[in-house]
């Protein structure tokens, strides 16, 4: 992914046997690898000052969310526990940190401040994957597979509210906002064909974006910073 600053990249690399992350500077091509650790260091995502990273490693036995100082190279983990903690996002106002928990492939979206403490459970249907922070921070976009059916749900922090954004009896999923925040575009499969769509982020009507016969998916409609790949 990008970072804030639009030159720097981050990704991960099994170039040493395992997996540890780098970092790109796009107009000088400077490399630099920012983990060195024997496990697998995965799934990064910057905070929007660029001074942190935010990743999963399996470091201690499972996943874990670990946090690192891009100045410092000092890494703390932000989840010890039993469960594999996964896909971590850190929100655009800087303030909290998103994941998923997976217990024994049951997956859940969680919330955490910065700092690991005040983690809140959004979700409990074990369905949960591919969630996206709206432009300001305050909510959440996600799909689940609840109720057996694939639909993008949103959910607003301040109040406490989760919306049900699609109803579609077929396969709506892999969330991404506008920059203005009033949008989703999500992929949809309603057409009998693979296209994009567009819908209020409460809900309502939703619109196509791409009528080709050919697959078209995994939108993203903001300077990519959501992993959309868990879903069909």
């Amino acid at each position: 992914m990008y970072g804030p600053d639009a030159r720097t990249i981050i990704y991960q690399s099994d170039r040493n046997g395992n997996i540890d992350l780098f970092t790109l500077d796009e107009n000088t091509g400077k490399e630099r690898q920012i983990t060195n650790d024997l496990a697998d260091d995965i799934n990064p995502f910057y905070s929007p000052d660029l001074k942190w990273i935010v990743f999963q490693s399996n470091r201690n036995g499972n996943w874990d969310i670990f946090i690192l100082d891009v100045e410092t190279g000092n890494d703390t983990p932000l989840t010890t526990g039993a469960t594999d903690e996964v896909f971590p996002a850190w929100s655009p106002n800087g303030k909290q940190i998103a994941f998923l928990v997976n217990d024994k492939g049951a997956t859940d979206l969680y919330v955490m401040d910065v700092d690991g403490k005040n983690i809140k459970r959004i979700t409990t249907d074990g369905k949960t994957n591919n969630l996206a922070w709206s432009p300001e921070g305050f909510r959440i976009a996600y799909q689940s597979e609840r109720n057996g059916n694939l639909d993008i749900y949103s959910y607003d922090l301040k109040t406490g509210i989760e919306y049900r954004v699609t109803d579609y009896a077929g396969l709506d999923s892999g969330p991404t906002w506008d920059c203005g925040g009033s949008n989703l575009a999500f992929t949809s499969n309603r057409d009998e064909d693979t296209n994009i769509f567009q819908v209020f982020w409460q809900g309502g009507p939703a619109g196509n974006m791409t009528i080709d016969p050919s697959t078209d998916k995994w939108s993203q409609w903001r300077p990519s910073n959501d992993v959309s790949s868990v879903g069909y």
